[in-house]
């Protein structure tokens, strides 16, 4: 029987068979096809791949390096790749698991689950996002196969920042502050120029009784906008700043 085949693309690649890490058994260009091909999921023209990670080559070299990578790899991956004269195809038939793959089956039952199950289900999917998607990992002469990495990596920040965005909205109706904290922080690490993140990571530390946590966020938020874009906080955060203040002081404060 066919090991499971686990691969990580968020964050550094993890590529795992039968508790075995292969990747110190696979060159950058294997790791990058065999991530490409998983992830997109369908099948590919072996010209459309020389063009994809050997664009910059004569056309006779770049198809002998296509080949000499797919030797290489047969070894080791021969029961999850399709490999034909014109065709190359991930095998999903054969035992495999895909973060990314994980990630958008959580995100999509999220959208039709009910209230409890909602949360559970983004949960999960934030839970898989331990970094950006294939992090760091560059070809300096794959052009295209690098824009396509760029462009499939914020699609899954914008996933990731959605859900985490959610995950806080349920924690505040749900007055679960703790874990709201969490998430809040998860959400200004993914991005740290996002002004509601920093919003909501005060409310959380206010509503959870850390006002002093609530205020330097707010000094942090300032000092990030200031720094990055030359901006100063949206009235809202500021509002909210002196709410915290003014309760921090002992001072009534109608909430707006």
């Amino acid at each position: 029987m066919t090991a499971e085949l686990q691969l990580i693309l968020f964050g550094n690649v993890q590529i795992r068979q039968a508790d075995q890490d292969l990747v110190p058994s696979l060159s950058t260009k294997a790791q990058a096809l065999l991530c490409y091909l998983a992830e997109t999921g369908h099948l590919h023209q072996r010209a459309s791949l020389t063009g994809l990670f050997w664009g910059e080559k004569p056309e006779d070299d770049a198809r002998r390096s296509l080949r000499v990578e797919f030797a290489k790899m047969r070894p080791l991956l021969d029961e999850h790749l399709d490999i034909t004269r014109q065709t190359a195809q991930f095998m999903r038939g054969a035992p495999y698991w895909l973060d990314t793959e994980a990630f958008s089956h959580f995100l999509a039952l999220a959208q039709t689950a009910d209230a409890a199950s909602e949360r559970s289900y983004l949960r999960d999917a934030v839970a898989l996002y331990r970094g950006e998607f294939l992090s760091g990992f560059m070809l300096g002469d794959a052009t295209e196969f690098e824009e396509w990495i760029l462009a499939r990596r914020e699609h899954y920040r914008q996933g990731a920042i959605q859900a985490l965005t959610r995950l806080t909205e349920i924690c505040l109706l749900q007055k679960d502050y703790k874990p709201g904290i969490e998430h809040a922080l998860q959400l200004v690490t993914i991005d740290s120029l996002l002004e509601e993140g920093h919003r909501q990571l005060m409310h959380f530390y206010w509503l959870d009784g850390q006002r002093s946590a609530a205020l330097r966020q707010f000094e942090i938020c300032r000092a990030l906008l200031d720094s990055e874009l030359g901006i100063e906080p949206s009235v809202q955060t500021r509002e909210l700043f002196d709410q915290i203040r003014a309760a921090e002081m002992g001072q009534s404060v109608v909430s707006k």
